[in-house]
């Protein structure tokens, strides 16, 4: 509950570094809520852990795939360096 009030109060728009530190909770909370279900052996909370599981899981690629872009364009596109700077 706390991460998503965090993220709603201050949001990281675009592209930021942090951004994987939310998205890793997300699949601990998935993964929590799915042995605590498996465990309990209650079934709404094992498909609310499985809903979770794939949210964190689509995150994850999300910010992946933002971070491989990022490095491709860094590649295409290095930065310049001035003359006699080494």
């Amino acid at each position: 509950m706390g991460l998503l009030l965090t993220a709603l109060v201050r949001p990281r728009w675009g592209d930021h570094h942090l951004r994987r530190a939310t998205v890793f909770p997300l699949g601990m909370y998935g993964v929590c809520t799915l042995s605590l279900a498996t465990i309990l052996g209650v079934a709404p909370l094992l498909s609310l852990a499985r809903v979770f599981v794939w949210i964190s899981f689509g995150a994850r690629l999300l910010v992946a795939a933002r971070l491989l872009s990022r490095g491709r364009a860094a590649i295409a596109n290095p930065p310049l360096q001035e003359p006699g700077a080494g």
